[in-house]
């Protein structure tokens, strides 16, 4: 089973994942571009979101019966039409959410912090609003995770619970 954390910039997925994958003791696959992305000062173009794909690709193939993916297809999927003005990855994102058994759609309702990968701070909610719109179009299971703190972990462990107990 494969749970992915989505949703635009600074929404706490990575904090999420990490968090699910220790209290749920099994494997977290991290936000393959942020290690690329640093190296290359934040440029990107097509042929790395393409190469993210795959590397996330060979990734979900780690065995493990629970996996937390940190940002995930949909994603690059969402980058590329904003910042590139193309759609070449929606057809990798919408084969790929097939293996997705649960999406966590992660709420822009925190703080904005900065990064310096991060790109833009005043279109989170429009961003959210498009991942949902993507997520309802493939009629995938997914749950927002709103809140802070405690309350948004507990809902995101509630979430995976359910979602482990329909997918078994």
């Amino acid at each position: 089973m494969i749970i992915a954390i989505t949703g635009p910039e600074s929404s706490g997925k990575t904090t999420l994942a990490i968090e699910l994958s220790k209290h749920f003791e099994t494997v977290y696959i991290p936000e393959l571009a942020r290690f690329d992305l640093q190296e290359k000062d934040g440029n990107y173009g097509l042929a790395e979101l393409e190469s993210y794909a795959e590397e996330m690709k060979n990734l979900l193939a780690t065995p493990s019966p629970l996996r937390f993916l940190d940002s995930d297809f949909l994603t690059l999927q969402i980058w590329e039409e904003v910042k590139l003005g193309s759609s070449h990855l929606r057809a990798v994102a919408e084969n790929a959410h097939q293996e997705i058994t649960h999406y966590l759609l992660c709420k822009p309702d925190l703080p904005w912090t900065y990064d310096p990968l991060r790109e833009d701070e005043f279109s989170r909610e429009r961003l959210f609003d498009q991942y949902e719109a993507v997520l309802k179009s493939w009629k995938a299971s997914y749950t927002i995770i709103d809140g802070d703190g405690p309350e948004r972990f507990t809902k995101a462990v509630q979430a995976v619970l359910k979602a482990t107990k329909k997918g078994s």
